[in-house]
């Protein structure tokens, strides 16, 4: 009281008449919100800690996956021999595990790595939007299918059901399934093709073209003979391996995504979210 009485005064001095006013603020929140200020802070905190491990967990799997989508790519190429570009499964993965974000970024994070490995010239950057894409088509493709892509939103056997009747539930789930990812690769191999078509297009007017592997040259070379557009050429090359290689995308990825979701469950402060792509 006595603080108070003098910091009315006018010979009081500037500095601790403003301090006398913050105290007076915070004792009168205190009071006032019986210390629900705090209580909120200490709510949230532990909340903040989970959120920033489960983001940096994330990162860490975003960085793997684009490291693994390039040796994944190298594997099929030099390993095997088979004339594929196999560089967005883990993209489909993440997408499927945990989402645009994740997935986007791990695609955007693939080509860098292998220009660093690699260098086919800064041009040839510009494919990070075909993997950036690949997340985008997966992410839609949930929305449109959650009951057959989201994992986590399967129901609940019914109380009383038949062995049988139950095993035909899971039959149809698993068709279900099986129809939504075929769908999906379909659409993403048109969805690449015309992007990938584009970007070459665009990268042979500015440059002398790009220095990386094109598994699409051999149907290329078939297209120049009937004197198509340059871009309808570029697309329609790409169709044909890109069919192989988007199913062997989208169900490895969605594979991988499984186990994932098996061996690290996504939670909430404890509790398992609806679903990995949200």
């Amino acid at each position: 009281m006595a603080l108070e009485k003098a910091a009315q005064s006018p010979f009081f001095p500037l500095n601790l008449r403003l301090l006398s006013q913050k105290l007076k603020f915070w004792d009168s929140l205190i009071d006032k919100e019986d210390y629900s200020f705090y209580n909120h802070l200490m709510e949230i905190v532990p909340e903040l800690k989970w959120n920033l491990k489960r983001i940096v967990a994330l990162l860490v799997f975003c960085l793997a996956g684009a490291v693994l989508n390039v040796y994944t790519g190298n594997f099929f190429r030099d390993a095997l021999g088979v004339p594929l570009f196999m560089d967005t499964l883990f993209t489909v993965a993440l997408s499927f595990y945990s989402g645009p974000v994740y997935g986007v970024l791990t695609g955007l994070l693939t080509n860098p790595i292998i220009n660093m490995i690699n260098f086919y010239g800064w041009p040839d950057l510009l494919y990070a939007l075909c993997n950036a894409a690949a997340a985008l088509v997966t992410v839609l493709f949930i929305r449109l299918f959650p009951g057959e892509l989201r994992f986590g939103a399967g129901k609940a056997a019914k109380t009383g059901e038949s062995e049988t009747m139950a095993d035909n539930s899971r039959i149809r789930a698993l068709m279900n399934i099986l129809v939504a990812l075929l769908l999906l690769s379909f659409v993403m191999c048109i969805a690449m093709s015309i992007l990938g078509g584009l970007i070459t297009v665009l990268i042979n007017a500015f440059s002398q073209g790009s220095s990386s592997p094109s598994p699409e040259r051999l149907f290329k070379l078939a297209l120049l003979r009937k004197e198509l557009p340059s871009a309808l050429i570029e697309i329609l090359s790409r169709i044909p391996l890109n069919i192989i290689d988007r199913l062997l995308s989208v169900f490895g990825g969605y594979g991988v995504a499984a186990l994932l979701w098996r061996l690290f469950p996504r939670h909430s402060r404890g509790k398992p979210t609806a679903s990995p792509g949200t």
